[in-house]
């Protein structure tokens, strides 16, 4: 099986359990199954173990309680990616994400991809101290909170790779002003090229494909004072090797710094991206990523 998840950033634990079918895996799904869990758990993941229960054709995920989460919406994305990339090799596997000290209220439960039972946001609600705070930079005329980062291939043939941040730009001046704007005003995307050192990222959203026209149609839209709009920006990457710097313009760093692990495998006959989030863990910003899940 040389399938390989790829993830960004630090680390996040999870676990997929199973419901609904009481059907035993046979001999074969079984060893498919245990290498699963092996991998997950042998790849350096801290905070998150993934346990299998053979009786009930379920594979969990158990999440640390110390682990915050900040991306709601990120995370489900990343949970219906393992659940995929499960149901690839297992046919009728259940997967169940959820606390090791809250079991009967699991996060996210699907069988295969599909999702069975979503209790994400009630859950965030309910358990407040369970929120990690985004990652947010302010100045005098606008505020910019980061929501989520992903890798994606170019839509042109041409092997080029594009980092992706997905983030909102609140207006807190008296004046219209533009989004795209203000935010390349204000906001750095550096990697190392490993040639000259650190170096600006090129903006590249015409090379984002189809499935962003909808995300990108706003983009450059006056909002006005107080309003807050959703921007999509892609940048090129010079490399999947070295890291991405995100960092205010203005102080060159100093009162915002970001720093975006790259990590990737490939998979059979393509890549599989999967979304960036951040966390928090004991207070500690960390990043979440899932790592090595299948080899």
């Amino acid at each position: 099986m040389k399938k390989k998840l790829l993830v960004l950033g630090f680390i996040i634990m999870l676990s997929l359990t199973a419901c609904g079918d009481n059907q035993k895996f046979n001999d074969e799904e079984i060893k498919i199954a245990k290498s699963l869990v092996e991998e997950f758990n042998g790849s350096g993941n801290e905070g998150v173990v993934a346990r299998l229960d053979e009786s009930k054709r379920i594979i969990n995920f158990v999440l640390e309680p110390s682990l915050l989460i900040s991306d709601v919406n990120g995370l489900r994305e990343a949970f219906i990616e393992i659940s995929k990339v499960s149901s690839d090799e297992i046919e009728n596997i259940n997967t169940k994400f959820y606390y090791e000290d809250d079991e009967k209220n699991p996060l996210l439960t699907l069988k295969d991809e599909k999702i069975i039972k979503d209790n994400m946001e009630n859950y965030v609600k309910k358990h407040p101290e369970k929120q990690g705070e985004k990652k947010k930079y302010e100045t005098e005329k606008a505020s910019f909170e980061f929501l989520h980062y992903k890798v994606v291939d170019s839509k042109e043939d041409n092997g080029e790779t594009l980092f992706v941040i997905s983030m909102n730009v609140t207006n807190k001046g008296d004046i219209e002003i533009s989004p795209w704007f203000i935010t390349t005003l204000n906001i750095k995307v550096m990697q190392n090229d490993n040639i000259y050192g650190e170096e600006w990222l090129s903006i590249s959203n015409e090379l984002l494909d189809e499935s962003y026209r909808t995300d990108l149609k706003d983009t450059d839209k006056k909002i006005k004072p107080g309003e807050t709009s959703k921007m999509i920006m892609a940048y090129k990457l010079a490399n999947l090797e070295e890291p991405v710097v995100i960092k205010d313009a203005p102080t060159e760093g100093e009162d915002f710094n970001v720093e975006v692990e790259i990590n990737w495998n490939i998979m059979e006959n393509n890549c599989l991206w999967v979304v960036v989030f951040l966390l928090e863990i004991k207070e500690l910003d960390m990043k979440y990523n899932l790592k090595k899940l299948l080899k």
